[in-house]
């Protein structure tokens, strides 16, 4: 067996970040892989197969996994949060996508 490439996710959804290694946490799933999702008001999930601008929202974040970056694909002005702000973070996506969401 080869392991080509470890990707994690935080955000469902959203760009990944590739690492050198990572735990597997309970249940069998890699730490941070998917700690969050994007919902809109219903509780569904805001993703690419429902919400087509999620293809043009990008991320990164820091070493720790603690902060993150978003900003529109093609644009440079980036905005930073705390990713245990989630009320700063969802009133950012909303303005992004144009209706109520939360993290």
């Amino acid at each position: 067996m080869y392991l080509g490439r470890i990707a994690i996710f935080p955000i469902k959804s959203l760009d990944g970040v590739a690492m050198e290694e990572v735990r597997i946490a309970s249940g069998g799933i890699l730490e941070n892989d998917r700690v969050y999702a994007i919902v809109d008001q219903d509780g569904r999930f805001v993703n690419g197969k429902r919400t087509a601008r999620v293809h043009q929202l990008r991320c990164s974040f820091d070493e720790g996994i603690r902060e993150v970056r978003l900003w529109q694909g093609g644009e440079s002005s980036q905005t930073q949060f705390s990713l245990d702000d989630r009320a700063r973070i969802g009133q950012w996506m909303s303005g992004f996508f144009g209706f109520p969401v939360t993290l």
